[in-house]
């Protein structure tokens, strides 16, 4: 969208993985033309329009990715892991859209742990994790957003003790994203 605040960090996250080919598609005009266009959006809260537009990028992204892939015969890999699923931390059809999920099991410290003994630069392994998908609150921490750590998370998730507080965002945030985590219902 544009040019991302963290977007050094992106190519520098590519330039390791050293792909065969390289995309780059500025979703922003895409994006800007569908919520010119959506009457809904009038009258409503610079807030809740930034927070819907931000879906609005995370599906626009993996329809860039599935037409890349659709175009090169290929299958779009996934970045989803087991703290953002239990926290419904993805766009429903956006970014929790994907062929291959390859670390959907995992805990936000195993990805980190997976990433150290590839070899990535420790900047790119405990970087803080943004989804950066909100304009008026750039580069917003994913933590910022869940209300808890991912450490909680992890603990949680591996069933350790944590904080009463923490234990009770989670569950509640679990309950109120299931939709998410749902098929569509179907007559």
């Amino acid at each position: 969208y544009h040019v991302q605040h963290d977007e050094h960090e992106a190519t520098a996250s590519v330039d390791f993985i050293n792909p065969d080919e390289r995309h780059t598609v500025d979703i922003a005009p895409a994006v800007k033309a569908l919520v010119e266009q959506v009457k809904a959006f009038e009258g409503q809260s610079d807030a809740a329009v930034d927070f819907v537009k931000g879906n609005v990028k995370a599906r626009t992204r993996m329809v860039a990715q599935y037409t890349i892939a659709g175009v090169r015969g290929g299958l779009v890999i996934g970045t989803d892991h087991a703290a953002e699923a239990v926290m419904g931390f993805f766009t429903k059809f956006g970014d929790g859209a994907c062929d291959l999920a390859p670390l959907s099991g995992l805990v936000k410290n195993q990805v980190r742990a997976i990433a150290r003994n590839f070899g990535a630069p420790e900047n790119l392994v405990e970087k803080i994790p943004t989804a950066d998908l909100e304009d008026l609150v750039p580069g917003k921490p994913d933590e910022a957003s869940h209300g808890v750590t991912y450490a909680e998370i992890d603990a949680f998730l591996h069933g350790q003790p944590l904080r009463q507080e923490a234990f009770d965002i989670i569950v509640n945030t679990y309950r109120k994203t299931q939709h998410k985590r749902d098929l569509p219902y179907a007559p």
